[in-house]
């Protein structure tokens, strides 16, 4: 056991691409919130297991960089606040998910001391392609909930078992929200097409304001990037004329088409506060009226 222990320190733990390794699979199990292993006051998730087992894999690590003093002011203020909050409230899942979350940032900062911005790429592209093949692969399974909302729309989403866990607006959002990810890559395409079917198919809002808010940044970043080669107007081709017009204007389109989804989303919330409000008046006059 002593001559392994050396070994894992010095070769294999320390090794960059097992950490990131590390570091993927922890996303990856935070991202799969729907399976609860027992509860102890607070649902413990795969995310939590994950945790748990990288504990000893960060004692192995030799020193890292040092954490500052904003990382001992954030810790000191979480522990008044968790000691206030255990007396006025009690043990529970703010308890445990805020200690959690402390730890996740330690961990994470010690895995990652040297990572640079093409190891976070890497790291949030294999988690995005495994979630939406997660995703897809987990639609497939239940399509009989999507097929029965496709054929009776009236209520809000289908009805079944996420990925994310909290319902179908948080499989298509965090999906619209990995198109970031995948920028730059050659899959980019096919995967924001993904993401909007995804969408479509659960008749998600929130997933389609993280595909158009993709899609505006997409166009705003090619219109700063011509706009800076000066070649907006002045392009040598009638082909590269004609895309930087097009670019402003779906640019535009896309953009009302995102305030107009926003405001339809709260005008909506309000017509449901307003029949909520509606209905509690008109059971409370018939109540009063019974009792008359």
């Amino acid at each position: 056991m002593q001559s392994v222990l050396p070994l894992l320190k010095n070769n294999f733990i320390q090794s960059k691409k097992v950490r990131l390794v590390f570091i993927t699979i922890f996303l990856l199990s935070a991202c799969i919130q729907n399976i609860v292993l027992f509860e102890i006051g607070a649902s413990f998730k795969l995310v939590h297991l994950v945790g748990i087992l990288l504990f000893p894999v960060t004692l192995l690590l030799k020193p890292a960089r040092s954490i500052g003093k904003c990382w001992w002011l954030a810790v000191g203020t979480f522990t008044v606040y968790t000691v206030l909050a255990y007396l006025r409230f009690g043990f529970n899942s703010w308890l445990l998910n805020g200690t959690f979350c402390v730890y996740t940032v330690w961990c994470v900062w010690k895995l990652s001391e040297d990572f640079g911005k093409q190891d976070w790429l890497t790291i949030f592209r294999i988690t995005a392609v495994v979630m939406i093949l997660l995703v897809f692969a987990n639609m497939c399974l239940q399509f009989e909930a999507i097929w029965r909302f496709m054929q009776d729309p009236g209520s809000y989403h289908p009805v079944y078992e996420t990925v994310f866990g909290g319902g179908p607006n948080l499989d298509a959002s965090w999906i619209g929200l990995f198109c970031f990810a995948m920028v730059g890559t050659v899959w980019w395409r096919p995967y924001f097409a993904s993401s909007v079917v995804i969408s479509l198919l659960t008749g998600s809002r929130a997933g389609f304001l993280a595909n158009g808010a993709f899609a505006v940044w997409l166009f705003v970043h090619w219109f700063i990037r011509i706009w800076r080669e000066k070649s907006i107007f002045t392009a040598s081709n009638r082909h590269d004329r004609v895309m930087s017009l097009l670019s402003i204007i779906l640019s535009i389109c896309i953009f009302g088409v995102y305030v107009a989804c926003i405001l339809y989303t709260y005008e909506a919330a309000d017509e449901c506060r307003g029949d909520e409000l509606g209905g509690a008046r008109i059971a409370a006059k018939n109540t009063d009226e019974e009792l008359r």
